[in-house]
């Protein structure tokens, strides 16, 4: 006998819908128009399909008749979640990537214009939450956060990929690097998003500008845009002016961001040799006007000096260079700048101070 699942329509009306119709109905219908056929609320609809699913994983089996088998095989064969799932919330994904989780993704997928009217809703008061159910849809959390920044953030829907970068790096990184760290969090708290950010994917989001952001890119990157992140394109935005301190405990974090920055901002580095790159950085940080930590810090390389690594560079400008150097020696294969039997090459110094001061020395030949 199948499962039904009873509940009272009007005051004085009880209905008897059986679950497995619902989940039929929605698996060839939209969201809204399955709540119309059947005559249900959200939060009942909710309860009904959750119940089913949870005693669905319960059972070694389906345990449904064929017609809804094939239905639910069919939609969770074809059911593709977005590709920025898996680079921000892969653990979330891997957990939640059998049968019964996948269609669970299906069913509470919301379409964009009746969630964005239930947002608009909520905002002005008309409603008190949004439909039960919506943060299990990694579709609907796109759907949010692109409704959100786009329509809080003045003409950020329609610019070009290099002014998206300007307008998002004014209103949110800018938030969280020049303001202060909770700040980012809050602006986006504010344009509705705190659910979200706190609960989305299982918590995989908690509270992660860079992971919002990221979102935001991913449905960018789908439209054909270039990455927001995408560090060859001249505008772009840095991963790591969003990152928890946790990304920059990583070495390899480090070099990236400290290689990027300085190539970035030294003109010629990039392309440099040993010698010329001992120049460059002697003009522009050695003999830097306040010296060289002010220089790095005006770089926006004052966190990773100071905290990167579990505090490994010591907020010295010594050990950042010595970071980018050991890069350039990996990737170009060029002798040390700091290796002191060459001619030319990079030290420290004792000032009167006893501060430890970056120099170069030159030899003759």
């Amino acid at each position: 006998m199948r499962r039904v699942y009873t509940f009272q329509i009007m005051v004085r009306t009880r209905r008897i819908i059986d679950v497995q119709d619902l989940i039929l109905g929605r698996l060839s219908s939209s969201y809204e128009e399955t709540l119309q056929t059947f005559g249900i609320t959200e939060e009942k609809y909710f309860r009904a399909v959750q119940t089913e699913l949870e005693r669905a994983r319960s059972r070694a089996n389906l345990g449904w008749g064929s017609e809804l088998e094939r239905a639910v095989i069919g939609a969770t064969a074809a059911y593709v979640p977005p590709d920025w799932v898996k680079e921000i919330a892969n653990n979330w994904f891997e957990g939640h990537n059998d049968t019964i989780s996948r269609l669970e993704q299906v069913l509470f997928r919301i379409e964009p214009d009746y969630l964005i009217n239930s947002f608009k809703e909520r905002l002005d008061g008309r409603r008190k939450k949004l439909p039960r159910g919506a943060l299990q849809s990694p579709h609907n959390i796109e759907t949010w956060i692109v409704n959100c920044l786009e329509n809080a953030i003045p003409g950020l829907k329609w610019a070009p990929r290099y002014k998206k970068v300007g307008l998002l790096e004014k209103n949110a990184v800018k938030k969280r690097v020049i303001e202060a760290e909770g700040k980012a969090q809050a602006y986006l708290h504010s344009l509705g998003m705190e659910t979200l950010m706190i609960a989305g994917l299982g918590g995989s989001l908690r509270n992660s500008p860079l992971a919002v952001l990221r979102i935001y890119d991913g449905y960018l990157r789908r439209l054909g845009f270039a990455s927001l992140f995408d560090l060859e394109q001249r505008r772009h935005m840095h991963w790591w002016d969003l990152s928890p301190q946790g990304y920059l405990q990583k070495l390899g974090n480090i070099e990236e961001v400290v290689t990027h920055t300085l190539e970035e901002n030294i003109p010629g580095l990039r392309q440099a040799d040993r010698e010329t790159a001992i120049s460059l950085f002697e003009k522009h940080v050695v003999k830097a006007e306040g010296g060289a930590e002010r220089y790095l810090h005006s770089l926006g390389l004052k966190t990773v000096m100071n905290a990167g690594v579990g505090g490994r560079l010591n907020g010295s400008p010594h050990e950042l260079v010595r970071v980018y150097d050991t890069a350039r020696v990996k990737s170009d294969g060029w002798v040390s700048m700091f290796d002191q039997g060459e001619l030319a090459y990079l030290t420290t110094q004792r000032t009167r101070f006893g501060n430890e001061q970056l120099t170069v020395v030159k030899r003759a030949a």
